[in-house]
């Protein structure tokens, strides 16, 4: 009977426990709800709490909102040099310098390039003009989620498209992400927006997928960066290019390298460009050759050992190669018009061996 007591008694503990652990997270959510009003009572407009905290923002009605503006470049200008016959692309890097005061003709505000064209020259200007910041006093609040900056909400600047945000809109990247040009105070990790870093990851994922329409589309938010890298904590880091090689579409390709300039070699900056004979690696240590061999994609690789002149020699992993050889023999169309020669009729046309060996002095005897 005692056995039985103590059962019982364990029993119904047991279960009030399990009770109140079905209970917590409607306990959690009611008071998440009731602190929720509570900020909203407090942070009214004009309030103490507005000021220095900001108004109240539902995050989850603007999670799923992405707005992008499309980032207003400064000024940039390109001439030609007599002199060298090159074209010069000249940006200016200060956003004050630009609006006047004493820096405005110093020197260490530009940065000049040389381009043997120039329409590389214009391209290069396009992808290296820095963004314009839009002034914290333009801006009353955060672009993504349109919460008023406070005293502990600072604005922040996106430095892919220059507009304000709140910290808690801002995704971290690595510099190397950015142009050189965009990052002037040399900072190892730069902020932006969800809107931009959203961008980057649909552009990087149309080009693996080889989709030309989607990446065009997104190319068009004038907020890509074609000649920096996508950088990943567990993935590759891999230039547009290489991702568009990996995704097999001959077309992205072309549309990289012949239309938008992108190099397929390491370019050594400096006031004149030199393309070096090193190529351009991923992460890992992948040329664009070794990813074209790597998909086996007979067109990509056409393209750049004929046009580009890009050499099969890069890639170092034999079996890589010999699969990639393997796959472009079995590409290579027959000539039924040289097989036809080849028949039984043609063998009854042949000459008697015995009339060659006459023919030449210095064959042996046929017996």
């Amino acid at each position: 009977a005692r056995v039985w007591r103590n059962t019982g008694r364990t029993r119904s503990r047991s279960t009030t426990k399990r009770g109140r652990e079905e209970n917590k997270p409607r306990d959690r959510s009611q008071a998440r709800s009731r602190s929720a009003s509570i900020s909203r009572s407090l942070r009214t407009e004009g309030s103490i709490m507005e000021k220095l905290f900001g108004d109240h923002i539902d995050r989850d009605q603007h999670q799923s909102q992405s707005t992008v503006l499309t980032r207003t470049l400064l000024t940039s200008a390109v001439h030609y040099d007599a002199q060298n016959s090159l074209w010069i692309a000249t940006l200016n890097l200060n956003q004050k310098a630009e609006q006047g005061g004493t820096e405005r003709h110093s020197p260490r505000n530009l940065r000049a390039f040389s381009y043997p064209t120039e329409v590389e020259a214009r391209e290069s200007a396009k992808c290296n003009a820095p963004p314009r910041m839009i002034p914290a006093s333009e801006s009353a609040g955060c672009f993504i989620c349109e919460g008023k900056f406070a005293v502990f909400r600072r604005p922040v600047h996106c430095r892919n498209c220059g507009v304000c945000l709140c910290t808690k809109c801002t995704v971290t990247w690595p510099a190397k992400m950015l142009p050189e040009t965009f990052n002037i105070k040399h900072e190892k990790t730069v902020k932006v927006c969800r809107s931009c870093s959203w961008l980057n990851d649909s552009f990087q994922d149309a080009l693996k997928k080889g989709d030309y329409d989607r990446a065009m589309a997104l190319y068009k938010t004038g907020n890509i960066n074609l000649r920096c890298p996508f950088t990943s904590e567990k993935g590759e880091s891999m230039f547009p290019v290489h991702c568009a090689v990996e995704g097999g579409s001959i077309r992205l390709v072309r549309w990289l390298v012949d239309i938008r300039f992108c190099p397929l070699r390491v370019v050594r900056s400096g006031m004149k460009l030199k393309h070096t004979n090193n190529p351009l690696l991923t992460s890992k240590g992948r040329s664009v050759m070794n990813i074209a061999m790597t998909g086996r994609n007979v067109d990509i690789l056409r393209y750049l050992v004929v046009e580009k002149n890009m050499s099969v020699f890069e890639v170092k992993d034999l079996k890589i190669a010999l699969n990639a050889l393997d796959t472009i023999l079995k590409t290579i169309p027959r000539d039924e018009d040289d097989l036809g020669q080849f028949t039984e009729e043609s063998d009854a046309n042949a000459p008697d061996v015995s009339e060659l060996l006459i023919a030449d002095n210095n064959a042996p005897i046929l017996k």
